[in-house]
């Protein structure tokens, strides 16, 4: 009997937090769930304390997958390994370091079968901490034009409040580069909408995200990550959903991070020339946009001045 929800999870060294994520899941109310746990090399207790805790929901495990990689692969190839090993009727995903209201599938799969929709979306909240809450805005959009070009300017989350018809996967052909490191949520999203005709949301706060602090300056995960978001932006170029303006504040983006990563000269010129000559018409801050026009005629300058600002903001000064 094919699930009515497929719920993906693809697992790396998240001990700490994943009993309060499975224990989430299980208890979903909804009973026609597909549970597919990615363990993508996990060198902690990650998996054992995800099996001890299904020990406590008998009737879940006949709906529990367990893949193991042999290598480790990212977390956007495990998010990929987790679509293609679904078989339910819409697809969702959870991070398992978040969590998610036990009513949370239900509710969305009722809402997609009653309006027939292939996607729909729900609000979250994310926590800085365990005390530090961030409220998440709720942005209501009805199109799929409008929930891309919503979450390519930063107001959405991605695929963990998003129920998909298991269709739209299929049909898109959903795959990512294994050197695809950050926004892979956003990749897939724009590989898949194109292909869905219709959304709808439930406007309640299910899903309760929990962000990491990050230490983004190494110079070397900076360019990992200015390849990432250049790679998205190519392979939207002609996306038929994407704004112009949209997509040219994306590249706008995608320059700031070339330039924090430190590339040469060289390769920041031939790097969207014409987003470059119009950087005042996008949507950075002013002090971005400044620094983007001066590395137009001098690359070098504008590069120290940005190592000085970004080391006087790290002491706090």
């Amino acid at each position: 009997m094919t699930a009515k929800v497929s719920v993906c999870i693809a697992v790396y060294n998240v001990e700490k937090f994943i009993e309060q994520c499975v224990r989430s899941l299980f208890e979903q109310t909804l009973e026609d769930l597909e549970y597919i746990f990615v363990d993508d090399c996990s060198s902690d207790r990650s998996i054992d304390i995800m099996l001890q805790v299904l020990e406590e929901y008998p009737l879940r495990k006949n709906q529990v997958k367990l893949i193991r990689h042999n290598i480790n692969k990212g977390v956007a190839k495990t998010r990929c390994d987790a679509i293609h090993a679904a078989t339910g009727e819409y697809i969702i995903h959870c991070d398992p370091d978040d969590w998610v209201e036990h009513d949370m599938y239900e509710t969305m799969y009722q809402k997609a079968k009653e309006n027939d929709v292939d996607i729909v979306y729900c609000g979250y909240e994310s926590y800085k901490s365990e005390i530090e809450q961030i409220p998440g805005a709720f942005f209501e959009v009805s199109t799929p034009r409008e929930y891309l070009n919503t979450i390519f300017d930063g107001r959405l989350a991605s695929l963990c409040n998003v129920l998909c018809r298991k269709e739209i996967m299929e049909n898109s052909q959903v795959n990512c580069p294994s050197d695809i490191i950050m926004q892979e949520d956003l990749l897939i999203n724009s590989l898949m909408l194109p292909f869905c005709k219709s959304i709808s949301y439930v406007n309640h706060v299910f899903y309760h995200y929990r962000k990491h602090a990050t230490s983004a300056s190494h110079s070397m995960k900076m360019l990992k990550q200015a390849m990432c978001y250049k790679y998205i932006a190519d392979v939207n170029e002609n996306n038929p959903l994407l704004y112009t303006d949209t997509l040219n504040n994306y590249k706008a983006f995608v320059l700031i991070t070339s330039l924090a990563a430190g590339i040469s000269g060289a390769e920041f010129k031939k790097l969207y020339p014409d987003v470059q000559m119009n950087i005042m018409n996008t949507r950075l801050k002013k002090e971005q946009k400044l620094l983007l026009t001066l590395a137009r005629h001098c690359y070098w300058l504008s590069r120290v001045i940005y190592i000085v600002v970004h080391n006087l903001r790290k002491i706090k000064i």
